[in-house]
């Protein structure tokens, strides 16, 4: 009997999909990002909605933000006064 044949990710998927697989994992790991995007999938909102709804800070929900903008794995929309999903 012939055992099957080993696979690693590598061999698989490219190896720059790999490495931009695991920085979106590192990113979704963080619980408050997780909620954040929860939020924004579900609807439009300020800052300010999402600080008081997630209870953070404004500089830390700004900063999670960031992160996700950065990532460019979501396209958020900015308005004068609300961030969405696109």
């Amino acid at each position: 009997m012939t055992a099957p044949p080993e696979y690693t990710l590598t061999r698989i998927c490219s190896v720059e999909y790999t490495k931009k697989m695991e920085s979106v994992f590192e990113i979704i790991a963080e619980p408050n990002r997780r909620a954040i995007l929860s939020l924004l999938v579900s609807s439009q909102q300020s800052v300010g909605e999402i600080e008081r709804q997630l209870r953070m800070s404004q500089p830390t929900v700004s900063k999670h933000l960031r992160v996700l903008r950065e990532a460019g794995s979501w396209n958020p929309r900015w308005t004068r006064s609300a961030v969405s999903i696109g």
